[in-house]
């Protein structure tokens, strides 16, 4: 089991969480500092609740918090099966653009908590791959990618004119994949596009709901791994197939890199 935890919460959840802490002679503190709501700390763990939502949960007892205070906020949170999806690559001008979906309920969402899935872009590249296989494993059946490649993207962007309806239609087709015939279930993404223009694309009954910083539910921080690993991935590939570095993002290295791509290859 893991010495070292990190997730999200919402504000009623760290609330929540606090007072059943209190409850059973836990030393937690409230608002100690500028950046955090509350604290915790004794001689096997300690944890600290940011004001971001962010919770960071460590020491030799952690798997006692984890067993008897955060999984029931997990179970309470997905008692509803839920699909979420995210995506890697928009910003970047090198590599593919990958969407990715991942299906959860209230136990298997338990899995992801003990993992320490978080939104990928917190997280080291090494790390994202090695969670990536992890949740590949755990979730055989409930995961999904849709990987676009450059001419692809190029041909989809010519003929929709926008990367967001592509981006609708790539997490549209990786929700499908692990939905199933699935009409009772509920969908989470991060803001990019409208509930509407996503549910034209999905069977009709699904609960989609879009979120301002959706990575701090399981499934989409679990999605996000899933889509950064394949992106990381794709981009190693490229940088392999042209033998030269093609660096991640859209600034000044990937301009001299361009650069240098056009001057060798044309």
């Amino acid at each position: 089991m893991p010495r070292q935890v990190v997730t999200y919460l919402y504000p009623s959840e760290a609330e929540s969480l606090a007072q059943a802490l209190c409850a059973n002679g836990y030393p937690v503190t409230e608002a100690p500092d500028a950046r955090r709501l509350y604290a915790m700390r004794t001689p096997d763990v300690s944890f600290s609740i940011y004001r971001s939502g962010k919770l960071l949960l460590q020491g030799r007892d952690t798997e006692l918090l984890l067993d008897g205070y955060l999984k029931d906020i997990v179970r309470r949170r997905y008692t509803v099966v839920t699909a979420g999806s995210d995506e890697s690559g928009k910003g970047d001008y090198f590599g593919p653009l990958v969407a990715a979906a991942v299906l959860v309920d209230a136990y298997s969402a338990e899995r992801l908590l003990e993992m320490s899935v978080q939104d990928s872009k917190a997280m080291a590249d090494e790390s994202v791959g090695r969670t990536a296989e992890a949740i590949a494993q755990a979730f055989k059946g409930a995961w999904a990618r849709v990987v676009i490649g450059n001419e692809r993207y190029n041909e989809l962007h010519t003929e929709t004119g926008s990367v967001n309806r592509i981006l609708e239609w790539a997490h549209a087709k990786a929700l499908r994949a692990v939905l199933g015939d699935r009409l009772d279930g509920r969908v989470i993404i991060d803001r990019f596009t409208t509930p509407a223009r996503l549910k034209r694309r999905l069977p009709e009954g699904l609960d989609v709901t879009v979120v301002e910083r959706g990575e701090r539910e399981l499934p989409v921080a679990a999605a996000s791994v899933m889509a950064r690993a394949a992106f990381l991935q794709g981009l190693r590939r490229l940088s392999s197939q042209w033998e030269m570095n093609l660096p991640k993002g859209a600034g000044a290295p990937v301009v001299e890199a361009a650069r240098r791509f056009v001057s060798r290859h044309g």
